[in-house]
């Protein structure tokens, strides 16, 4: 996508069409032209943020807000009972603002990100990790 508009830059100036879902003041959700099940939503900040880390702590809230009015929807409009909500940041983000999907869930409809044969990790190295993710703090 180098020099590229940015997709969701375009929906938010109404240069691109997208079914909006919610229009709130900092952020949208919209339906993801490509979803993983039915009525699986983008959350997206209207400021052009590319990561995670780059989203001021005042819009975080309104992102998770944002977030838990979209899974309420989706569980009164479609009866989905649970949902899943993931961000890809920098590695398989192919689009480069941050955004994060909301996807409708039901028991056994197959859909699964998480890796098969995790080994469970000692303590030691546990403890480990931990400091050094503390220690960057």
């Amino acid at each position: 996508m180098k020099n590229e508009p940015c997709p969701f830059c375009a929906i938010v100036s109404n240069h691109l069409k997208a079914q909006v879902i919610f229009d709130w003041e900092n952020t949208m959700a919209i339906l993801d032209h490509r979803p993983i099940a039915e009525g699986h939503c983008l959350v997206i900040p209207k400021l052009h943020l590319v990561d995670v880390t780059d989203i001021p702590t005042l819009l975080g809230g309104e992102i998770q807000a944002l977030i838990s009015t979209v899974v309420k929807s989706q569980r009164a409009a479609l009866g989905t009972p649970g949902a899943m909500v993931m961000n890809n940041n920098v590695v398989s983000q192919h689009v480069k603002h941050f955004h994060a999907h909301v996807i409708p869930r039901r028991i056994g409809d197959g859909i699964s990100i998480l890796a098969k044969n995790r080994p469970r990790q000692g303590t030691a190295h546990l403890e480990e990790v931990s400091a050094k993710l503390r220690s960057q703090i």
